[in-house]
């Protein structure tokens, strides 16, 4: 399943061959009426930005940079981050983690065939060399990535989180997602 997904992205050696990623788009709190401007930059080997301008709040912003995460945001001030949410941000900034490479995950078992965001999937057990485990569903028809399930922690507790992520579209030799959708 996982070769499978690696293939559908366009490979390994053109996703290796991609030094860095910026990603823009408009981002939307459902029921708030709160959106604004977003942007990410992604690099080799772990190290990324993430910022979100939304007009009345200002700019939010978390990084990692290879050894400090943090998180700037107006409503709650800045923060250092440490242990499990460190560990969560040193993992997201992980450029190959899509690659499940052996020095980055323990595990992967393949639990059942699930609906999972309207369409037939993969549900399969990933287990990262941190310990921490996530849920991920595969699309039987494409073979992309569908979404994942995970417990993020967060200044007010541990939160089951669902990523969605849809309409893939070819930039450069590699498919990535157009729309993210984030259910906490």
């Amino acid at each position: 399943i996982v070769s499978r997904h690696i293939a559908a992205l366009g490979g390994a050696a053109a996703f290796k061959a991609i030094a860095s990623m910026r990603v823009t788009g408009r981002m939307e709190i459902a029921g708030t009426g709160l959106g604004g401007n977003f942007e990410a930059l992604a690099a080799r080997p772990n190290r990324i930005l993430l910022r979100a301008t939304v007009p009345a709040v200002g700019v939010i912003e978390s990084g990692y940079n290879g050894t400090v995460g943090w998180s700037l945001n107006p409503l709650a001030g800045p923060e250092i981050l440490s242990g499990r949410q460190l560990d969560e941000a040193a993992e997201d900034a992980w450029f190959d983690a899509t690659l499940y490479e052996a020095n980055h995950v323990k595990s992967v078992e393949t639990i059942a065939r699930a609906a999972f965001d309207g369409r037939a999937t993969f549900k399969v057990k990933v287990v990262f060399t941190s310990g921490r485990e996530a849920v991920q569903y595969f699309d039987i028809e494409t073979g992309l990535q569908a979404g994942s399930e995970v417990e993020r922690a967060t200044p007010q507790g541990i939160v089951p989180t669902t990523n969605i992520m849809r309409g893939y579209r070819a930039f450069g030799r590699v498919q990535q997602p157009t729309t993210l959708v984030q259910q906490a």
